[in-house]
């Protein structure tokens, strides 16, 4: 009996490492960056992989990093998708994280998310880390993809505060928080100058008042009314219509899984 209670408890046990292993894997062969290329020396590779790895761990969602010389038949899209699914990419039960896919021969990239990486990656989001990345890939690939992995991580930041980057809340517009502050004491410095200078002027003026009733202004006597009455002529609506408008467009990859993305060219 005691033989049989401990093989089943030894049981549970291992049942439970397989199934925790699984939840918090890491991609296929502990990588977060793919190199069928060589554009980065080995030294630049580790530091990539090394920043994706942190942020990967410490935001609980995969940020992941392919460099590729041919999508094949597939578009960058479905590209980025077939890596998402072949590398393992993903982290917890609902394989959070996003995908980077670049192709140096047709200068193209792909981004791919699922999971958490959806709500944290609206387009917009992912409209502004390209605009960042996409013009260094040429010229400087180990800065692009570090300057990935910072933004990234930004935005997982921001995600997990309740707050992801969207069309109303975008990156740029804490970025050029002291400037605006800045620019609205400028105008307000004016506009009090102005008031100033406007008041000086006024008491300068002879004051004038305006009637509230249209009969302050008629001559006694001019008019003799033997009948009024009020009637309602029309009444002016105007109606804006609400568009529900979803931060993250999905679509269902061929293996069946629901992911975000976008591409581009560079």
């Amino acid at each position: 009996m005691r033989k049989r209670l401990l093989l089943i408890f030894m049981t549970c046990l291992l049942a439970l490492g397989i199934s925790s292993a699984a939840v918090f894997a890491e991609p296929i062969g502990g990588m977060y960056y793919s190199d069928e290329t060589g554009v980065l020396s080995s030294d630049e590779w580790d530091s990539v992989n090394d920043e994706l790895q942190i942020i990967s761990e410490d935001q609980e969602c995969d940020v992941f990093i392919q460099v590729a010389d041919d999508f094949g038949s597939m578009t960058p899209t479905e590209y980025a998708d077939n890596v998402y699914e072949e590398k393992g990419v993903g982290y917890g039960v609902d394989r959070s994280g996003i995908v980077l896919v670049v192709n140096y021969d047709s200068g193209e990239w792909a981004i791919s998310t699922a999971g958490y990486g959806i709500t944290a990656f609206t387009d917009a989001g992912q409209t502004y880390i390209m605009d960042q990345v996409a013009p260094m890939l040429r010229d400087d690939p180990s800065g692009a993809f570090m300057k990935f992995a910072d933004l990234a991580e930004d935005f997982l930041i921001k995600a997990n505060a309740g707050v992801p980057y969207n069309e109303d809340n975008l990156y740029e517009d804490e970025k050029s928080f002291d400037i605006l502050i800045d620019l609205l004491i400028g105008i307000g410095f004016g506009v009090a100058v102005a008031f100033i200078i406007v008041l000086m002027q006024r008491s300068s003026l002879k004051t004038v008042y305006s009637k509230a009733e249209a009969g302050d202004y008629v001559r006694p006597g001019s008019m003799n009314l033997t009948a009024s009455h009020e009637r309602f002529l029309y009444r002016d609506v105007d109606r804006v219509k609400v568009v529900d408008d979803d931060d993250s467009s999905t679509h269902i990859s061929s293996s069946g899984r629901e992911h975000g993305g976008s591409d581009g060219r560079f």
